[in-house]
């Protein structure tokens, strides 16, 4: 299906310019000969530079067992309730089509979509890809050369433990940006064009896979929505699927918090409406927009169902639909608690300037005062003779002119505002150690730069360090295969197969000795380094 391309440091296309499709597929197996389905794909569409065009994701029923894999953990259950290859393919082949496809194995996902493809009849060849597990392997001197290794490498952080394809595509698409980018020599892309994939037509349906679920500093939600493909335009959700996460939403907001059972019962909802970001956050909003609806349906919002929808916006990440109603309760909050908090300020007149300082200490959160009273801090007027001044003279109390008033409460603020800490000059050595700091990383070699090889793999190098050393162990696994698979199936006893299904790690271990799966890896030559 796919004619490889590379990124070579000789002349050609410069690749930031150009669109790539970087794919991701789990599978039952390895050997799509032996009957293995994709169960799950993921594409994220972009250009060069790093800027991300589209994203798709979907579980795919494989009409067959799924195995226990610990890092997604996608059920049978889940992908039965998927659809099958069949009502995917046209949406696959859109997201896929007018782009180089980009892959960390490429010959896996070659066998793979070629296989299901010619199961409906379909043939796509040409299509132009690239491979980053041999890209990394020629232009880097690293090892392993595991996706998630080589992550680890160019980032300085581990992936998440569970994923889902979604979460490896934007690894992968994150990855090839970094080296088009940061390649201490530029690379040019050196292959087929761009190629358009048969037409075939398109439902829609999508069920996102949504692993790793988790509380985090930004709430549940924002990480179950994280999770969901950013797909533009979005297809329409299942309408019942769709109306039932509602209600549990609904449940789950109630009682102003969002806990773990709940987060994945949403989940698991958001899976079956087939939601994608921009889809699932319309309803998120759409609820909040809703309650905002019935509290002020009585022309008064109280500070009790303030509170109860500031609770939902910020679990549900909608805090704009609330924004205004923030904003005045912000600012009241700030006024009363401002730095001239506890101060009671008498105007005597009613002059423009007397009205100004007036103004600006409300906003402060002064309070003011009529008559003159043992709690006045402060009188303001403009004329001695008034009576008011000469009580507040008698009393002991600071009396000022409009003037005079700026500069007092002005100090008074700075007072107020001012951390015990404070020398003055702290900020200022704060953001010169930031700077020097930043200035560092900036001509500082990256890590993964210092694995830069010399010079690029030629072909012949490649293969005698990777194809060849394989070789021989190969043939022998090849011809074990049809024997191993024989003896498979008189030796593998039914509890095996149902104890592997249900995860547990002595039945994966002798379902995989017994079927030969080992040797099938080799033979296909699919080997994850």
């Amino acid at each position: 299906m796919f004619t490889q391309g590379h990124l070579t440091r000789g002349q050609g296309h410069d690749p930031r310019r150009m669109l790539f499709a970087v794919l991701d597929i789990s599978t039952t197996g390895y050997e799509p000969a032996r009957g293995d389905r994709i169960h799950e794909v993921a594409v994220v569409r972009m250009r060069g530079d790093g800027t991300v065009v589209d994203e798709y994701s979907t579980l795919v029923n494989p009409q067959r067992p799924v195995p226990y894999d610990e890092h997604s953990e996608i059920t049978d259950t889940q992908v039965g309730r998927a659809p099958a290859f069949d009502r995917v393919a046209g949406d696959l082949l859109a997201y896929l089509s007018d782009a180089v496809v980009v892959a960390h194995n490429l010959d896996h996902e070659d066998r793979f979509l070629d296989s299901e493809l010619r199961r409906l009849g379909i043939r796509a060849t040409d299509v132009p890809g690239l491979c980053t597990l041999r890209l990394m392997r020629t232009q880097l001197d690293t090892f392993p050369y595991k996706g998630r290794h080589l992550y680890r490498l160019m980032t300085g952080d581990w992936p998440a433990w569970n994923s889902n394809a979604l979460a490896n595509a934007r690894q992968r698409a994150h990855m090839l940006r970094t080296v088009i980018d940061q390649s201490p020599v530029p690379l040019s892309w050196t292959g087929p064009d761009h190629t358009a994939l048969p037409a075939v037509a398109r439902t829609g349906v999508i069920a996102p896979h949504i692993v790793g679920l988790r509380k985090g500093e930004e709430g549940w939600l924002a990480n179950l929505v994280a999770s969901l493909p950013d797909m533009n335009p979005s297809p329409r959700p299942n309408p019942q699927g769709a109306a039932a996460y509602r209600s549990m939403l609904g449940h789950a907001l109630a009682d102003g918090k969002i806990v773990g059972e709940e987060a994945h019962q949403l989940a698991e909802l958001a899976t079956g409406a087939g939601f994608t970001q921009a889809t699932i956050r319309q309803v998120h909003e759409q609820v909040l927009l809703e309650a905002r609806s019935r509290a002020e349906a009585d022309g008064v919002v109280t500070t009790a169902e303030l509170r109860e929808l500031e609770k939902a916006a910020k679990a549900l990440g909608e805090g704009h639909a609330i924004q205004d109603l923030l904003h005045i309760a912000r600012k009241e909050k700030e006024r009363r608690n401002g730095p001239l908090k506890g101060w009671r300020i008498v105007p005597v007149g009613e002059s423009a300037a007397i009205s100004a300082v007036v103004e600006h200490a409300v906003v402060q959160g002064a309070t003011i005062g009529v008559n003159v009273s043992k709690t006045v801090r402060l009188v303001v007027a403009e004329e001695e003779a008034d009576p008011k001044v000469q009580q507040a003279l008698q009393a002991g109390h600071q009396v000022v002119t409009p003037a005079q008033a700026w500069e007092v409460l002005k100090a008074a603020s700075y007072r107020a505002d001012r951390s015990l800490f404070e020398d003055g000059e702290s900020a200022q050595v704060a953001a010169r150690m930031n700077a020097e700091r930043e200035e560092r990383a900036a001509e500082g070699q990256q890590p993964w730069q210092a694995c830069w090889r010399p010079r690029e793999l030629t072909e012949r190098e490649y293969h005698r360090e990777f194809v060849a050393p394989h070789a021989a162990r190969d043939r022998v696994a090849r011809q074990a295969v049809p024997q191993r698979q024989a003896a498979s199936r008189q030796a593998v006893p039914r509890q095996a197969v149902k104890q592997q299904k249900g995860g547990g790690c002595a039945g994966a271990a002798l379902l995989f000795m017994a079927t030969g799966t080992a040797a099938t890896v080799a033979a296909s030559g699919v080997w994850p380094f």
